[in-house]
């Protein structure tokens, strides 16, 4: 395929999977815009998850001690940190393994105005496909947070993750995903 070919093809993929979503909140509105397969520049990366699984499709999620829902490993970007800097850093203190074979799934921008905190008014939270790499024992609250890592198989995932149900981004999030894992589009 030749480079404008292919390029012209990339994009017409990408808007299957557009989104934007506005939600009301205490009678203001959140603005939540997927972009995928790209990390605007300019807006800060507030948060990184990645969706990291195994050659069967067996996804990694964790569990924070008092907390009962599970999470893909991730979460916020300290300063100076990039989303890929993030997300090798949480693997490793969540999961407790160095994702491999990193893939930009996408990111959502979250605009919201009312918020308290300049970051939270408007940042992204930048989202990974990846495989598991080397995978040790698992110790428990060995960062005084995750209690448990357990696997899932990618298509039970709206069973373990909120915002897949919840949200029409968090869904949309979650069928790029499974066309990736399902070898429908390449990241």
């Amino acid at each position: 395929m030749k480079t404008g070919s292919f390029l012209l093809y990339y994009f017409q993929l990408m808007e299957k999977y557009k989104l934007t979503e506005i939600k009301e909140k205490n009678d203001y509105n959140i603005t939540y815009i997927w972009h995928p397969g790209i990390i605007p520049e300019g807006i800060p990366v507030q948060q990184v998850y990645g969706f990291c699984s195994t050659k069967e499709n067996l996804v990694t999620l964790v569990r924070e001690r008092d907390d009962t829902r599970f999470t893909p490993p991730g979460g916020g970007a300290e300063k100076g940190e990039t989303a890929l800097e993030t997300l090798h850093r949480e693997f490793m203190e969540e999961a407790q393994f160095v994702p491999e074979e990193v893939k930009l799934l996408g990111s959502l921008e979250v605009i919201n105005p009312s918020a308290e905190e300049d970051i939270q008014k408007h940042n992204l939270q930048v989202r990974f496909a990846c495989k598991i790499g080397n995978l040790d024992h698992f110790v428990p609250l060995r960062d005084n947070e995750t209690e448990q890592r357990i696997f899932v198989y990618y298509k039970d995932l709206p069973d373990y993750i909120g915002f897949i149900n919840k949200y029409t981004s968090g869904k949309i999030q979650y069928d790029m995903y499974c066309d990736f894992i399902e070898g429908k589009i390449n990241l």
